[in-house]
Protein backbone atom coordinates (compact mmCIF):
# COMPACT_ATOMS: atom_id res chain seq x y z
CA UNK A 1 0.00 0.00 0.00
CA UNK A 2 1.27 3.44 -0.93
CA UNK A 3 0.76 6.71 0.71
CA UNK A 4 2.03 10.37 -0.67
CA UNK A 5 3.31 12.95 1.63
CA UNK A 6 2.43 16.36 0.29
CA UNK A 7 3.98 19.61 1.83
CA UNK A 8 2.24 22.88 0.98
CA UNK A 9 4.39 25.99 0.26
CA UNK A 10 4.80 28.42 3.08
CA UNK A 11 4.35 32.02 3.69
CA UNK A 12 7.29 34.29 4.48
CA UNK A 13 7.15 36.71 7.43
CA UNK A 14 5.96 38.90 5.77
CA UNK A 15 2.64 36.70 4.30
CA UNK A 16 4.01 36.16 0.52
CA UNK A 17 4.08 32.89 -0.72
CA UNK A 18 7.49 32.42 -1.51
CA UNK A 19 10.48 29.45 -1.60
CA UNK A 20 11.41 29.60 1.82
CA UNK A 21 12.18 25.63 2.28
CA UNK A 22 15.35 25.16 3.55
CA UNK A 23 15.34 22.03 5.24
CA UNK A 24 12.62 18.56 4.88
CA UNK A 25 10.06 18.79 6.93
CA UNK A 26 11.31 16.62 10.07
CA UNK A 27 7.94 15.26 10.85
CA UNK A 28 6.98 13.78 7.61
CA UNK A 29 10.61 12.39 7.65
CA UNK A 30 9.48 11.11 10.97
CA UNK A 31 6.09 9.10 9.86
CA UNK A 32 8.08 7.99 6.32
CA UNK A 33 10.31 5.82 8.60
CA UNK A 34 7.84 4.89 10.88
CA UNK A 35 5.65 3.42 8.05
CA UNK A 36 8.23 2.11 5.83
CA UNK A 37 8.99 -0.02 9.21
CA UNK A 38 5.31 -1.69 8.80
CA UNK A 39 5.69 -2.42 5.42
CA UNK A 40 3.78 1.08 3.64
CA UNK A 41 5.68 2.57 0.38
CA UNK A 42 6.22 6.06 1.31
CA UNK A 43 6.28 8.79 -1.34
CA UNK A 44 6.86 13.30 -0.84
CA UNK A 45 6.12 16.19 -2.95
CA UNK A 46 7.44 19.19 -1.78
CA UNK A 47 5.54 22.00 -2.70
CA UNK A 48 8.19 24.34 -1.21
CA UNK A 49 10.49 22.80 -4.13
CA UNK A 50 8.61 21.77 -6.81
CA UNK A 51 6.19 24.53 -6.65
CA UNK A 52 4.40 23.22 -9.63
CA UNK A 53 0.59 21.52 -9.39
CA UNK A 54 1.25 19.80 -13.00
CA UNK A 55 4.17 18.59 -11.17
CA UNK A 56 2.09 17.31 -8.45
CA UNK A 57 -0.82 15.35 -10.85
CA UNK A 58 2.27 14.04 -12.48
CA UNK A 59 3.97 12.33 -9.69
CA UNK A 60 0.62 11.37 -8.60
CA UNK A 61 0.20 9.73 -11.79
CA UNK A 62 3.52 7.87 -11.50
CA UNK A 63 3.43 6.85 -8.12
CA UNK A 64 0.17 5.83 -7.68
CA UNK A 65 -0.55 5.94 -3.76
CA UNK A 66 -3.86 4.76 -2.33
CA UNK A 67 -3.61 7.45 -0.06
CA UNK A 68 -2.26 11.10 0.07
CA UNK A 69 -1.73 12.93 3.25
CA UNK A 70 -0.88 16.90 3.53
CA UNK A 71 0.47 18.34 6.48
CA UNK A 72 -1.04 21.61 7.36
CA UNK A 73 0.42 24.90 9.64
CA UNK A 74 -1.69 27.88 9.74
CA UNK A 75 0.57 30.04 7.77
CA UNK A 76 0.17 27.01 5.17
CA UNK A 77 -3.60 26.56 5.36
CA UNK A 78 -4.26 28.51 2.10
CA UNK A 79 -1.55 26.32 0.36
CA UNK A 80 -2.63 23.37 1.38
CA UNK A 81 -6.33 24.28 0.37
CA UNK A 82 -5.07 24.81 -3.24
CA UNK A 83 -3.23 21.74 -3.64
CA UNK A 84 -6.25 19.95 -2.10
CA UNK A 85 -8.40 21.21 -4.86
CA UNK A 86 -6.36 20.20 -7.40
CA UNK A 87 -5.63 16.57 -6.11
CA UNK A 88 -9.47 16.37 -5.68
CA UNK A 89 -10.52 17.16 -8.97
CA UNK A 90 -8.14 15.01 -11.06
CA UNK A 91 -8.56 12.15 -8.63
CA UNK A 92 -10.72 9.89 -6.58
CA UNK A 93 -8.13 9.40 -3.64
CA UNK A 94 -8.66 9.93 -0.07
CA UNK A 95 -6.80 12.54 1.54
CA UNK A 96 -6.42 12.58 5.24
CA UNK A 97 -4.59 15.73 6.59
CA UNK A 98 -2.53 16.45 9.82
CA UNK A 99 -0.10 18.87 11.53
CA UNK A 100 -0.47 21.16 13.93
CA UNK A 101 -3.22 23.39 11.96
CA UNK A 102 -5.51 20.57 12.25
CA UNK A 103 -4.68 20.11 16.16
CA UNK A 104 -6.04 23.65 16.84
CA UNK A 105 -9.14 23.94 15.00
CA UNK A 106 -10.19 20.06 14.76
CA UNK A 107 -13.39 19.32 12.92
CA UNK A 108 -13.19 22.48 11.34
CA UNK A 109 -10.62 21.67 9.22
CA UNK A 110 -13.28 19.65 7.10
CA UNK A 111 -15.74 21.77 6.51
CA UNK A 112 -15.00 23.72 3.93
CA UNK A 113 -12.74 21.31 1.84
CA UNK A 114 -13.06 17.51 0.16
CA UNK A 115 -10.73 15.92 2.87
CA UNK A 116 -11.84 12.37 4.08
CA UNK A 117 -9.89 12.08 7.38
CA UNK A 118 -8.01 14.39 9.87
CA UNK A 119 -5.58 13.31 12.30
CA UNK A 120 -4.90 15.16 15.15
CA UNK A 121 -2.14 16.16 17.66
CA UNK A 122 0.30 12.82 17.28
CA UNK A 123 0.13 11.30 13.92
CA UNK A 124 2.33 7.95 14.21
CA UNK A 125 -0.23 5.10 15.44
CA UNK A 126 -3.46 7.26 14.42
CA UNK A 127 -2.29 7.31 10.71
CA UNK A 128 -1.09 3.75 11.01
CA UNK A 129 -4.34 2.44 12.22
CA UNK A 130 -6.13 4.50 9.60
CA UNK A 131 -4.07 3.09 6.90
CA UNK A 132 -4.64 -0.47 8.16
CA UNK A 133 -8.35 -0.07 7.95
CA UNK A 134 -8.57 1.23 4.32
CA UNK A 135 -5.79 -1.55 3.51
CA UNK A 136 -7.96 -3.96 5.06
CA UNK A 137 -11.47 -2.61 3.54
CA UNK A 138 -12.76 -2.68 7.23
CA UNK A 139 -13.27 0.88 7.46
CA UNK A 140 -13.85 1.10 11.35
CA UNK A 141 -12.86 4.35 11.63
CA UNK A 142 -14.43 5.13 14.94
CA UNK A 143 -12.12 2.76 17.31
CA UNK A 144 -9.11 5.01 16.08
CA UNK A 145 -8.29 7.74 18.71
CA UNK A 146 -7.15 10.59 17.40
CA UNK A 147 -9.12 10.69 13.93
CA UNK A 148 -11.46 13.03 12.94
CA UNK A 149 -13.91 11.40 10.30
CA UNK A 150 -17.21 11.23 8.16
CA UNK A 151 -19.84 9.28 8.54
CA UNK A 152 -23.03 9.77 6.21
CA UNK A 153 -22.43 13.33 5.96
CA UNK A 154 -21.61 13.88 9.47
CA UNK A 155 -17.81 15.12 10.83
CA UNK A 156 -17.03 12.79 13.68
CA UNK A 157 -14.32 13.67 16.54
CA UNK A 158 -12.78 10.48 18.14
CA UNK A 159 -11.19 10.97 21.41
CA UNK A 160 -7.98 11.39 22.10
CA UNK A 161 -4.71 9.33 21.72
CA UNK A 162 -2.72 9.69 24.70
CA UNK A 163 0.76 10.77 23.72
CA UNK A 164 3.64 8.21 23.37
CA UNK A 165 6.29 8.18 26.43
CA UNK A 166 8.38 6.31 24.67
CA UNK A 167 10.62 8.53 21.82
CA UNK A 168 13.58 6.17 21.86
CA UNK A 169 10.71 3.39 20.27
CA UNK A 170 10.14 5.43 17.49
CA UNK A 171 12.61 5.10 13.94
CA UNK A 172 14.91 7.58 13.00
CA UNK A 173 13.65 10.26 10.40
CA UNK A 174 14.38 8.71 6.63
CA UNK A 175 15.56 11.69 4.55
CA UNK A 176 16.02 9.27 1.65
CA UNK A 177 12.37 9.76 0.73
CA UNK A 178 13.40 13.50 -0.31
CA UNK A 179 15.87 14.80 -2.79
CA UNK A 180 18.19 16.22 -0.49
CA UNK A 181 20.27 18.17 -3.05
CA UNK A 182 16.92 20.70 -4.05
CA UNK A 183 17.60 22.35 -0.40
CA UNK A 184 19.14 24.73 1.01
CA UNK A 185 21.08 22.79 3.98
CA UNK A 186 22.17 20.47 1.50
CA UNK A 187 25.14 23.17 1.06
CA UNK A 188 25.85 22.59 4.76
CA UNK A 189 25.50 19.33 5.46
CA UNK A 190 23.00 19.62 8.46
CA UNK A 191 19.67 17.70 8.53
CA UNK A 192 17.05 18.55 11.72
CA UNK A 193 16.33 15.76 14.15
CA UNK A 194 13.72 15.78 17.58
CA UNK A 195 14.82 15.14 20.66
CA UNK A 196 11.47 15.77 22.71
CA UNK A 197 7.95 16.34 22.15
CA UNK A 198 5.93 18.46 24.09
CA UNK A 199 6.31 21.92 26.74
CA UNK A 200 5.40 22.75 30.21
CA UNK A 201 5.13 25.88 28.92
CA UNK A 202 1.66 27.98 27.48
CA UNK A 203 3.10 30.52 25.10
CA UNK A 204 0.05 31.77 23.19
CA UNK A 205 1.85 31.95 20.09
CA UNK A 206 3.01 28.21 20.00
CA UNK A 207 0.74 25.37 18.87
CA UNK A 208 3.67 22.77 20.82
CA UNK A 209 1.31 22.63 23.50
CA UNK A 210 -1.96 21.78 21.18
CA UNK A 211 -0.40 19.40 18.98
CA UNK A 212 2.44 18.00 21.10
CA UNK A 213 1.11 18.31 24.59
CA UNK A 214 2.00 20.38 27.90
CA UNK A 215 4.08 17.53 29.51
CA UNK A 216 7.97 17.56 28.27
CA UNK A 217 8.47 13.95 26.96
CA UNK A 218 12.25 13.66 25.91
CA UNK A 219 14.59 11.18 23.67
CA UNK A 220 17.07 9.32 25.86
CA UNK A 221 20.69 11.15 25.18
CA UNK A 222 22.03 7.62 24.18
CA UNK A 223 19.44 8.02 21.44
CA UNK A 224 19.57 11.68 20.70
Amino acid sequence: MKILFVIPRNKSLFGDEVNITGIPHVGIAYLASFLKQHGFDVGVYDDGIEHSVPRLIEKIKIFNPDVVGITIFSYSYSSARDLIKAITDSFKIPIVVGGAHVSAIVVKILEKDKIDFAVKKEGEFTLLELLNEIKNNTKQFGRIPGLIWRDDGKILENKDRPYIRELDSLPFPDYGVFDIKNYACYKYKTLPVITSRGCPFGCNYCSVRISMGQGFRPRSAENV
